[in-house]
């Protein structure tokens, strides 16, 4: 069978030799949010900004949640009905699970890697285990219902939530059922473990704490708001449990309330718990650091939603929004530190997708961040990656050379950058030698526009378009259209708006004779021109 996969190389730097001799090997990354806890913290360190070191495309797999996870050298993820191994020093692929064209199945949670096995749990309702190596299948297991909980491995015993309301506990080595304990809701999010029990959030808007080893329910507590939406996290003391607008810190031996932490709006992502700090993001996109105490320390309004959990490495927390767009920020202060927008890659078998957003927690290892988007994609991000390219325009509005009206006009370009990514605070527009004030950057769409308040004048205007990376590479793309707002005008000149519809001056219909010359300056008869393509 032919595998579907693209491999891209794009501006990587070689790492010496030295480097790789003498550098100490990375620390597993085994669960989703990078621990058994999901606290989002890692005890790896990475340093800003990062390039693009490759990207491996596989499936499909729209708005998939599941994260990598990282062991000997490979990372392991899974898009759409596949489960991928690769090299993590060059993303080529070691194996593919299963291994034909086809799947009958659909994995949409993150993998837990433990003891050289990978775990893995799909929508039909069953659990495996591969080996790590090779990706052969040592066990499946049927249940009932979907699982979109993220398996934990603890002691031999595999533990993971159901929409079918239950919670498995299966041994390790034959995939047989331990326990299993029905709540009155489904189960969606990964469990955690503490202290010899295994506590995780129901929809009957309860959490549980039940015994690893029997099942047998050691404390229940009832919420106002659901709590099975976010996972129950776990920094090694307290349990903090998201309910609606409030994150509440627990006693995991007994429940007591330790502290309650009300935000404005609900979260939308799961908090990140680091030694000290508090990262919450609400719905209405602001970036909350605060102290264990619930002080606040800083605050900031994201560009777009968050669509991935935060990772906080060091002093950099690293965020997904909207439009496949990667944010780092200083930890310590809230300032952006490096933006990276995902591009769609297509392979051989399936269409490019207009954007590839990016809804797994992204994972480092080995100062190496590795990030899955719904495209198919696993791409992987150094420090230490160069890159001498500057930005791209990969599209100027107007088109170089256009005539067109001044009704609704919009102006600028679209740009890429696919090594560094685009530094927001260098981009420019400027319009007959002067910048544009309220012109907007906007890196989801990747674009930098302005619309005029008022009407441009008649005549030739020239646009300039400025940007750098995040290595200091700068473009500079200079273009002039016209503006023609007098479509009556009788002559039937290429670029005139002939027989009154500024369509028809678009250059793609130039030296087309059904549209010039006729009765109202264009053939009476000629089928009308596709609408006008709004650009922005």
């Amino acid at each position: 069978m032919t595998t579907r996969i693209t491999l891209a190389l794009l501006m990587a730097a070689p790492l010496g030799g030295a480097l790789a001799q003498t550098a100490p090997a990375p620390s597993p990354v085994e669960y989703y949010r990078s621990n058994i806890g999901h606290t989002g913290v890692t005890t790896d360190k990475l340093t800003a900004p990062l390039s693009l070191l490759w990207r491996h495309t596989t499936s499909q797999a729209k708005n998939n949640p599941a994260s990598a996870v990282y062991g000997d050298s490979t990372v392991y993820f899974v898009s759409g009905g596949f489960a991928y191994a690769v090299n993590s020093s060059d993303g080529t692929i070691k194996w593919q699970y299963p291994s034909g064209a086809k799947s009958s199945t659909f994995f949409a949670t993150t993998p837990a890697l433990s003891g050289g096995a990978l775990y893995l749990t799909d929508d039909n309702g069953a659990a495996y285990k591969l080996d790590a190596a090779t990706g052969h299948e040592v066990w499946t297991k049927r249940l009932d219902g979907a699982i979109r909980s993220a398996p934990i491995v603890s002691g031999g015993v595999v533990y993971f939530g159901s929409g079918n309301s239950h919670c498995y506990a299966l041994s390790a080595d034959t995939g047989g059922i331990v326990w299993d304990e029905k709540t009155e809701g489904a189960i969606t999010t990964s469990p955690t473990i503490t202290g010899g029990l295994v506590v995780f959030a129901s929809g009957d808007n309860n959490v549980y704490s039940l015994s690893t080893r029997t099942g047998k329910k050691a404390w229940s507590l009832a919420f106002d708001a659901d709590p099975s939406t976010l996972p129950v996290v776990f920094d090694g003391t307290t349990l903090y449990v998201t309910a609606g607008d409030t994150i509440y810190g627990l006693d995991p031996s007994n429940r007591a309330q330790r502290s309650k932490l009300n935000l404005p709006t609900n979260l939308l992502q799961p908090p990140t718990i680091s030694r000290d700090s508090i990262y919450a993001i609400t719905q209405t996109n602001v970036l909350y650091a605060l102290s264990l105490a619930g002080r606040s320390r800083w605050h900031i309004t994201l560009s777009g939603a968050a669509t991935a959990p935060p990772l906080l490495a060091g002093n950099l927390l690293l965020i997904g929004t909207q439009g496949g767009v990667m944010s780092s920020y200083e930890a310590g202060s809230g300032k952006l530190l490096w933006q990276y927008v995902m591009q769609a890659t297509a392979t051989d078998s399936q269409p490019k997708y207009a954007s590839a957003n990016v809804y797994a927690a992204p994972i480092l290892a080995g100062g190496t961040l590795y990030v899955v988007s719904d495209d198919g994609s696993l791409s992987a991000f150094r420090a230490d990656g160069s890159d001498n390219i500057g930005p791209q325009l990969t599209q100027r509005v107007p088109d170089a050379g256009a005539t067109v009206s001044s009704q609704n006009l919009s102006y600028g370009s679209y740009l890429v950058d696919a090594g560094t990514g685009i530094d927001p605070a260098t981009v420019s527009l400027a319009l007959d030698g002067q910048i544009t004030a309220k012109s907007v950057y906007n890196p989801a769409q990747n674009a930098i526009y302005s619309t005029p308040t008022t009407p441009l004048k008649e005549g030739k205007h020239e646009v300039t378009v400025k940007a750098a990376d995040w290595r200091g590479n700068t473009t500079t793309q200079t273009w002039s259209f016209t503006v023609d707002d007098n479509p009556g005008r009788s002559d039937t000149q290429p670029g005139r708006n002939n027989g009154g519809d500024p369509r028809y001056a678009d250059p793609r219909y130039q030296g087309d004779p059904r549209y010039q010359g006729g009765a109202g300056g264009r053939n009476p008869n000629a089928p009308p021109p596709p609408p006008p393509i709004t650009p922005f």
